[in-house]
């Protein structure tokens, strides 16, 4: 097999490569060297450390960030659009193999809750979502408690757990009959594991975020908030399904995907893309400008990036961010 010399630059602190799905496309079909001096770098949105190398550059985000075509040569991302060879959508429930136990529990068809089940969770710990997470928080409250578990507008003690976050949310999620999925922002296209979290728990997914959400997802599957015109309607229409056994179970009964081999088709997209990419001649693997302009803004880029990293302006930094 042929050896390519990689680099994974600017994602988050304790991201492990090794449990991506575009790893182990790599891991499959290459000798992968690991080095300062790469031939590729994958890269994403949590530093700029990737502006430092002039190589083919592979931009992978997991959050709501337009790839920046001037500094990549290809993207992963959750815009639906489309630049020859360059871009893929795939959303990083499918990029990401550690959300693999909950795409298993969707596939199985197995959504049919426990009986008995509470009203509703509402799982989160970020307070700086978009304010219409905690409103519907209030207002599905008015009708019937909702527990939260996460940090945020914790409610309830947790007793006992372990493991990872996911597996966590997915048993407290599993004991109730609906659960609040709201993204962190609204964007079309823009969809994470949040609603696929609360679908392999067996719950309905009270949705809020991507406005094409039903682009992929079956629209009988889940409550969407944006067909409501307020939340005292939306609030209606959760009364319905809760006191509605067969309407609930039907819910419940309906495919989540509106296309019966989704996950498999985008797994052999994700792969056919990282081949593409790996298997041309270097040179001609480019895509991004790399003189003139396409220098001169990665240059501005990188001065940038500089700036901010002198010890000076560090400390300028942390001193406004403590006196916030």
């Amino acid at each position: 097999m042929r050896t390519v010399k990689i680099k994974f630059v600017d994602f988050f602190e304790g991201f492990d490569y090794k449990n991506s799905r575009i790893f182990q496309i790599l891991d499959k079909h290459y000798n992968i060297e690991f080095t300062d001096d790469p031939e590729y770098i994958i890269y994403s949105v949590f530093g700029n450390e990737h502006l430092e190398y002039d190589c083919v550059r592979i931009f992978w985000t997991g959050e709501n960030i337009v790839p920046d075509f001037n500094l990549c040569d290809y993207a992963i991302g959750f815009e639906h659009m489309t630049l020859g060879d360059r871009y893929l959508r795939c959303p990083n429930y499918i990029v990401t193999s550690s959300y693999q136990v909950l795409l298993d529990q969707i596939q199985s068809g197995k959504r049919m809750g426990e009986e008995n089940r509470d009203f509703c969770s509402f799982c989160y710990s970020n307070r700086r979502a978009d304010k219409i997470r905690d409103k519907l928080f209030y207002w599905l409250s008015q009708y019937r408690k909702v527990d939260s578990g996460g940090k945020h507008l914790n409610n309830i003690k947790i007793s006992g757990g372990g493991g990872s976050w996911v597996e966590e949310k997915l048993n407290f999620e599993k004991k109730y009959k609906f659960s609040i999925a709201c993204e962190n922002c609204s964007h079309i296209g823009y969809t994470t594991e949040k609603i696929i979290g609360a679908f392999a728990a067996g719950t309905i997914p009270i949705y809020w975020g991507d406005p094409e959400i039903k682009r992929v997802f079956n629209e009988n599957a889940f409550i969407h908030v944006m067909d409501y015109p307020d939340l005292d309607e939306l609030v209606k229409k959760v009364q319905q399904v809760d006191t509605d056994k067969e309407l609930y179970e039907k819910y419940l009964m309906t495919p989540v995907f509106k296309e019966k081999h989704y996950i498999e088709k985008s797994l052999k997209e994700l792969e056919n893309f990282i081949i593409h990419i790996f298997n041309q001649e270097y040179e001609g693997c480019f895509r991004r400008s790399r003189v003139v302009w396409g220098k001169l803004y990665n240059d501005r880029m990188l001065s940038m990036k500089r700036l901010m990293e002198h010890p000076v302006i560090r400390i300028m930094r942390k001193i406004r961010k403590i006196t916030r």
